[in-house]
C-alpha cells in the first residue's frame, strides 16, 4: 500500500512502538516529514532513524496520540496511518482526532482492520473505519492484505467540487 500513498507527503504515525513501520514509511514513501506519536519509546529503535532526526524529518512526540495529534493544524497531514491501541474506544477517539487534520484528497490509513487477534480480542477498527465510510466525505481506496489477516485500509477524505 505504502507505493500507492503520496511521496514526500507531510505523514503522522499514531502508534509506532519500535519503529518498524516508521522506517518502512521513510524508506518507501520518502516523507518531507514523519511525525511519530506515541506515550512509549522504550522499545523504540531510534538508532534507525538518527539521520532523518538530524535533518528534521522525523520528529517524536512523547504524548498521548489524540492529544498529540490535535496540536497539529487543521488540514496538515497528507496521511495519517493509524495504529495505537486497537479497541473501539481508542480508535474512535483517535480517528476523531485525526480526520480535521487530513487535508482533502488525503488519506486516514487503519492498522489491523480485523475483527479478533488470535487471543479472540476484539479490535475495534473495522468498527470506527467502517462509522467514518458511513458517516460520508470518505472513500474506501486501498486495502492492504497482511499475513495472518492483520490488515490495513486506507480512506481517502473527498474532495469537494
Amino acid at each position: 500500500m505504502l507505493e500507492h500513498l503520496p511521496r514526500e507527503a507531510i505523514v503522522a504515525e499514531i502508534g509506532t512502538r519500535e519503529g518498524h513501520f516508521a522506517r518502512a514509511i521513510c524508506d518507501v514513501a520518502k516523507p518531507r516529514e514523519i511525525h511519530l506519536i506515541d506515550r512509549n519509546w522504550s522499545k523504540f529503535e531510534r538508532e534507525k532513524f538518527l539521520d532523518e532526526i538530524k535533518a528534521k524529518k522525523v520528529f517524536l512526540h512523547n504524548v498521548d496520540s489524540s492529544q498529540g495529534i490535535r496540536k497539529f493544524a487543521d488540514g496538515y497531514f497528507d496521511w495519517i496511518y493509524i495504529d495505537a491501541v486497537q479497541d473501539y474506544a481508542d480508535v474512535k477517539r483517535d480517528t476523531l482526532a485525526s480526520v480535521p487534520k487530513v487535508k482533502e484528497g488525503g488519506y486516514l490509513i487503519f492498522n489491523d482492520y480485523i475483527r479478533f487477534t488470535r487471543r479472540g480480542t476484539e479490535f475495534g477498527v473495522i468498527r470506527a473505519a467502517n462509522e467514518l465510510l458511513i458517516g460520508g466525505g470518505w472513500e474506501m481506496k486501498y486495502l492492504g492484505l497482511q499475513k495472518g489477516g492483520y490488515h490495513d485500509v486506507a480512506l481517502q477524505k473527498i474532495k469537494w467540487q
